[in-house]
């Protein structure tokens, strides 16, 4: 997978596939508290300044990609002048 040298944990943790054991999370090393949150789920959610912040789309779909990536057609939507 692209990327996964890039994380180490840091003492974020979430839930197993399961949902009943707690896990640690692997995290960016470059992180701050505005560049995500946890879900009601456990899961971590990248924000827009977080993928600003990276320089890139990464095309794995998030909730807050300012790319406009479109996970169905796998496409870059262009912004509207």
């Amino acid at each position: 997978m692209e990327g996964l040298n890039e994380f180490i944990p840091v003492g974020v943790w979430g839930l197993d596939a399961a949902g009943g054991r707690k896990l640690p999370l692997p995290m960016p090393q470059d992180l701050d508290p505005e560049d995500f949150y946890l879900s009601p789920e456990g899961y971590v959610v990248f924000t827009e300044r977080y993928h600003l912040k990276r320089g890139y789309c990464c095309k794995s779909g998030c909730r807050h990609c300012p790319y406009g990536y479109d996970k169905r057609t796998g496409t870059i939507r262009t912004p509207r002048p």
